[in-house]
């Protein structure tokens, strides 16, 4: 069962976000692994779409004019830490993406078994 907590302050969108909430929002009858499929299919649709949308942010910071060698300005070193901090970010969601998409693709191997 998911912890209730864990839902507090989060809007609807992100509740289906989790994994026990998508299995614990399946019916306990027989189409429940139909219904879980589905949820999961669901769930893989979206994370297809976010694996899309962060290869396109990737191309977008690759065609960015350099950083100079040496910075001469302060405007210099903040579009370099700006830009630093813009692929820390896309590399942890990047990560964060490709676990769910490898849970999800062995619970789908698992209920299909």
């Amino acid at each position: 069962m998911p912890d209730p907590f864990a839902l507090s302050g989060r809007v609807a969108l992100q509740r289906t976000a989790l994994p026990e909430v998508t299995l614990s929002a399946t019916p306990d009858a027989p189409d429940a692994k139909a219904a879980a499929l589905e949820n999961l299919a669901g769930t893989r649709a979206k994370l297809d779409l976010d694996t899309t949308v962060l290869r396109a942010l990737d191309v977008r910071i690759s065609r960015l004019p350099p950083v100079p060698a040496v910075p001469v300005t302060l405007q210099d070193l903040v579009r370099a830490a700006r830009r630093r901090l813009a692929s820390e970010r896309q590399r942890d969601v990047g990560v964060w993406v490709d676990t769910r998409v490898k849970l999800a693709t062995r619970l789908v191997q698992k209920l299909e078994e």
